[in-house]
């Protein structure tokens, strides 16, 4: 495993990844629409892909049965990403028939929600971790962004 090769920089990269993506988005929004139709296809097929990397590779994986926080903290998670994913159905069919797009909802949304996975949810997760179970969780995440 390289030394930069960590559950929270993985899923950083993954994240800052997603944001170019939906800024793509929302720059060909106003001017050309179908261009703005193809990045939003492209910005949900990642986010889809990342949400299910965190639901499969993260949170299955780690379930301390003691741990309060995670037994609080997965589950909130868990519905951010439903309700996530909703939103991103939402704004999909309001492309489909070319109305207007009001994204601020699901974006101030998905900005919360990364800012606590990165701040909070990951790290706690690495120092909670054994460096074998590390070693897993970090294998599963790249297969899952690179496959």
């Amino acid at each position: 495993m390289e030394e930069t090769d960590t559950i929270t920089r993985l899923m950083e990269k993954s994240h800052q990844e997603l944001e170019e993506l939906l800024g793509k988005f929302k720059s060909n929004l106003l001017d050309n629409f179908e261009l703005a139709s193809e990045a939003f296809e492209e910005f949900k097929r990642e986010l889809e892909k990342h949400l299910s990397i965190e639901e499969n590779a993260i949170f299955k994986f780690f379930n301390p049965a003691k741990d309060e926080d995670y037994n609080k903290v997965v589950p909130d998670l868990m519905k951010e990403h439903d309700l996530l994913l909703e939103m991103l159905n939402n704004v999909n069919n309001d492309l489909a028939v070319k109305k207007d797009i009001d994204i601020s909802d699901f974006e101030k949304l998905l900005v919360k929600h990364k800012k606590f996975e990165e701040e909070f949810f990951y790290p706690k997760m690495e120092k909670d971790l054994e460096d074998f179970q590390r070693d897993i969780v970090i294998a599963r995440i790249k297969e899952g962004l690179f496959s």
